[in-house]
């Protein structure tokens, strides 16, 4: 039998959760997500460990110039 079908997931409650966030808040993170695993692991990300949002490529820009150009 596999042995991660007999482990019995065990997540965080509530209050420790909210206690983790109020942690990280208190050390200087910027919270902008948790997990909550199924064996009681709550991993808190930080905004500065999100990815920048994305602008616009150089073949957006390509595509925009050609097309005012009237070449597409």
């Amino acid at each position: 039998m596999n042995a991660a079908a007999t482990i019995k997931p065990h997540y965080a409650t509530e209050a420790k959760i909210v206690h983790a966030i109020r942690a990280a808040r208190k050390a200087g993170l910027d919270v902008v997500a948790f997990d909550a695993l199924p064996d009681g692991t709550i991993r808190i990300l930080d905004a500065r460990a999100m990815p920048a949002p994305a602008e616009s490529s150089d073949a957006d820009d390509l595509f925009e110039a050609l097309d005012a150009a009237g070449k597409l």
